[in-house]
């Protein structure tokens, strides 16, 4: 059975925050992952560093000021051919902020239970670096 991970937020913060907070490697690292390499363009790939636990690298498939699309294609097999996305529109003078991982593989119960636990954290962190301009990254 494959998954998806869907967490919902608002955030009170302009579009251009937001954007700004997913779309570059500056904005990436204040609030995911101090560790963060590589081209956030379209086609572009971004290699993420969690120490060395875990190594994603995300080939940019979409990036405009509403979407940001990615797609794992090296270095954690769990999440291999996963696709992400970032979508959000302002809604009563908020940003809600949508987030969506598809997984491409099956996973067990547990990884996928850490995983979601792991987004919630940082898409929380991503909150807060949009709001105060101070995230929670893994360092």
């Amino acid at each position: 059975m494959k998954r998806s991970i869907i967490h919902v937020l608002d955030i009170k913060a302009s579009t251009d925050t937001v954007f700004n907070a997913i779309a570059t490697i500056p904005g990436l690292r204040g609030w995911w992952t101090s560790t963060i390499t590589g081209t956030p363009d379209p086609g572009g790939i971004i290699q993420f560093r969690f120490g060395e636990v875990f190594r994603p690298d995300m080939k940019v498939l979409m990036s405009d000021r509403s979407t940001i699309r990615w797609e794992c294609v090296a270095g954690e097999k769990d999440w291999a051919g996963s696709t992400f996305r970032f979508s959000w529109d302002e809604t009563a003078g908020m940003i809600r902020l949508t987030f969506v991982q598809e997984y491409s593989n099956f996973i067990a119960d547990e990884k996928y239970g850490r995983f979601n636990f792991n987004w919630g954290y940082y898409l929380y962190s991503l909150k807060k670096y949009c709001e105060t301009g101070i995230g929670l990254p893994f360092k």
